[in-house]
């Protein structure tokens, strides 16, 4: 996709905002489709500026030094704790809240026109 990204440094070569409008009408795009072209050519190249020197200090370093990294640990469900039950399942019969007995609240508005 670099003929993209060559739009995007066509665009940045114009000075005149005229000149700029008629390049996005005569190629069929917006300023907001340069912007995100732009956005992805710089997130590309900072991604390859960390690849090469990832890839640099990997090289320099042993194969000792590698395995005396701190692996990184997988993360687990956190651990339920126990309970332990000391009383029956049905407490004897009883039962905790009673059920509740539903209201029925009828509102009537009578109004008058003259």
């Amino acid at each position: 996709m670099p003929n993209e990204f060559d739009i995007v440094d066509q665009y940045d070569s114009f000075e005149d905002p005229q000149l700029k409008s008629d390049f996005l009408d005569a190629i069929g795009t917006t300023r907001a489709r340069i912007e995100y072209l732009r956005h992805r050519r710089d997130a590309q190249a900072a991604r390859n500026a960390a690849k090469a020197t990832e890839e640099s200090e990997s090289n320099e370093s042993s194969a000792y030094e590698r395995r005396r990294e701190p692996r990184r640990r997988c993360r687990h469900a956190p651990r339920r704790s126990r309970v332990t039950v000391n009383h029956p399942p049905n407490r004897g019969g009883t039962r905790r809240m009673p059920p509740r007995r539903r209201r029925r609240v009828v509102l009537v508005i009578v109004i008058e026109l003259d």
